[in-house]
């Protein structure tokens, strides 16, 4: 049995849901229904039960997701300690990150853990002030973005990691920061400075326009050069700021930060891997999903 499988079946024990397990995976639900039908067929054994209501682990089944993890973690070290053997002292990978996301602890601490593994291996991490175009997933070997990109090259591989909510960032003495969330539909007559408005896949331009269709058109856009420039906007009191948890890392101390209610105003953050005849490039996107996605969906 692969373990590539084994994981697929461990993340449907956890959701009971195929299209969810599916969507997790990044894989079409059809695809995921036959890989635990040849499962089941290879351990001549039923795991799970369904029905049209519901998914439900079988006595089999469920003593399988019991040892799952315990199984995955050990078959990925014996892999990792395999790929290390073979990858040879002087590769070097280049790491672009978005501004925002070098403030990501998770990141961070990963890119820390690999260059350990790895010590024979130049790593650079460079942080990019500014807007990070689709075609930067071709100048580097890895790139962490905010940006979603649509149109990638063939040898470009891309791994959603997380969404999470945004913040209003507020000047000091703005009405709303006694507050402890801010619907978006409240923001009409607002200032809003905007990083990058013209960046297609990024998150400051969707969340702008989803703010101008929320307050009925009645916001007040103010374009911005970068991050720090619309924070430094802020804290001078020309406006208000839609950004992630990151930027609170960045703001001035008496810049308020308060929750933004509307779920669809949200912030995401994306790997890519051009991994064209890069084994090291290849070893960090399989690992940083190995390690950082299985504890993520171990924690949902």
């Amino acid at each position: 049995m692969r373990s590539e499988r084994l994981y697929e079946f461990w993340v449907l024990s956890k959701t009971l849901n195929f299209s969810r397990a599916a969507e997790q995976l990044f894989m079409n639900q059809s695809v995921l229904s036959k890989h635990i039908a040849a499962m089941e067929k290879e351990m001549n054994a039923r795991l799970v039960q369904r029905t049209s209501h519901a998914v439900t682990l079988t006595d089999a089944g469920e003593m399988l997701a019991r040892q799952a993890q315990e199984i995955i973690n050990r078959c990925d070290k014996a892999e990792r300690q395999l790929r290390r053997i073979h990858l040879t002292a002087d590769e070097s990978i280049r790491i672009a990150c978005s501004l925002e996301l070098s403030y990501s602890s998770h990141i961070r601490l990963f890119v820390q853990q690999f260059m350990a593994r790895y010590p024979n291996s130049e790593v650079t991490f460079e942080v990019i002030p500014g807007a990070l175009p689709e075609a930067i997933v071709e100048q580097y070997d890895l790139v962490f973005s905010p940006c979603n990109y649509i149109s990638l090259p063939e040898f470009v591989q891309k791994t959603f990691i997380m969404s999470h909510g945004t913040y209003a960032f507020l000047p000091p003495g703005h009405p709303m920061v006694s507050r402890s969330m801010i619907p978006l539909s409240q923001l009409s007559g607002e200032f809003l400075i905007v990083p990058y408005p013209d960046e297609l896949f990024g998150p400051y331009a969707r969340n702008a326009q989803l703010a101008e269709r929320s307050a009925r058109e009645k916001l007040h856009i103010i374009s911005a050069a970068n991050v720090s420039s619309a924070l430094f906007m802020v804290s001078i009191g020309q406006g208000i700021l839609i950004g992630p948890r990151y930027l609170r890392n960045m703001a001035l101390p008496d810049t308020f930060a308060v929750n933004i209610l509307d779920q669809g105003c949200k912030f995401e953050e994306y790997l890519y891997c051009y991994s064209q005849n890069h084994p090291l490039a290849e070893t960090f996107e399989r690992e940083f999903k190995e390690e950082y996605l299985m504890k993520q969906n171990a924690a949902h």
